[in-house]
């Protein structure tokens, strides 16, 4: 099976133009994106288990961490003169996080969130960097040759 690198990986917000929302498209300088499945395993084991551990599985979901270095085009994370942050905690967007951008079989994956979090690192002997916080909404869809 062949090996994949990470250089052509993307991520791509969409959305509509509306203040305090993220601006649609492809987002620039990213440098890392984290997508992690989850499920609730929940305990089932009853007197019937014979003394072994049952479990069930109950809702799933999904987050994301997606790291960049900041410039100024990164500018649209912060929303519009008058309006609360796009990056502030709270707000619903749509995203595509793709593995490679590149290839014609290109896997992505697509679902809707709400941002958690968001953090910016100011360091005086390194470059600027922002990190936001995903929590999935809803169902994550993988699309492969997308």
């Amino acid at each position: 099976m062949a090996k994949i690198h990470g250089k052509f990986g993307k991520l791509y917000f969409a959305g509509s133009n509306k203040p305090g929302t993220l601006t649609p498209g492809e987002v620039q300088n990213v440098h890392k994106w984290t997508l992690t499945t989850d499920a609730d395993i929940e305990e089932a084991t009853d007197f019937n288990s014979n003394g072994w551990k049952e479990f069930i599985t109950g809702c799933v979901g999904y987050s994301a961490v997606v790291e960049g270095w900041w410039n100024n085009a990164e500018a649209k994370l912060l929303g519009s003169v008058g309006n609360p942050p796009a990056i502030f905690g709270g707000n619903n967007a749509s995203a595509q996080f793709y593995v490679d951008k590149s290839n014609s079989l290109a896997q992505m994956y697509s679902g809707n969130f709400l941002i958690a979090s968001a953090e910016f690192d100011c360091d005086v002997k390194g470059n600027v960097t922002w990190k936001m916080n995903l929590t999935g909404n809803g169902p994550i869809l993988a699309v492969p040759g997308a």
